[in-house]
């Protein structure tokens, strides 16, 4: 049962993180036609808008992706040091202690924020800016989720790696 959830886990994150490496070719073109526009005295401010969600979404959508890879920023003095059942055992209070605990609070606070958003249908300030506003905020609650799911794997892998071998 528990590798099975890991495997599940592990290939929800991939998709998502595959998926949202290809916002960056989205970024890329709009960034690219808003330069073209702005050359010829134009500008949209709904393109400004459309860079700024899918740089977000490009952003928050990876972050449980980077983790999954372990290639997330680490600032360690003796964990590359350390044994694999040492590093096993930091892994673990890391993320029971501060990050699982952190996306939870997370998680509440942004399901929140989304909601709200969407009740009042939040759009851009902007004039002929991109309506919906509120769907960059669920996918601040999405990616969060992602993070904390993300965590559980980890935690289970590394709660895999400290039982004795039988």
């Amino acid at each position: 049962m528990r590798d099975s959830l890991i495997k599940y886990i592990d290939r929800l994150i991939d998709r998502v993180g595959s998926v949202s490496g290809w916002l960056a070719l989205i970024l890329i073109l709009s960034v690219c036609i808003d330069v073209i526009l702005r050359s010829m005295d134009s500008s949209v401010t709904w393109l400004n808008d459309l860079q700024w969600h899918v740089f977000a979404a490009l952003f928050l959508l990876g972050g449980a992706y980077t983790l999954q890879k372990d290639a997330h920023v680490r600032v360690d003095l003796f964990y590359s040091r350390f044994q694999a059942k040492d590093k096993a055992l930091v892994n673990i209070i890391g993320i029971l202690c501060l990050l699982m605990p952190w996306c939870l609070v997370l998680m509440v606070y942004t399901l929140r924020f989304a909601i709200d958003s969407l009740f009042i249908l939040e759009g851009s300030p902007d004039p002929n800016g991109l309506p919906f506003r509120f769907v960059i905020k669920f996918i601040l609650f999405f990616s969060i989720c992602l993070v904390f799911l993300q965590a559980l794997s980890l935690l289970l892998k590394n709660l895999k790696q400290l039982k004795p071998k039988s």
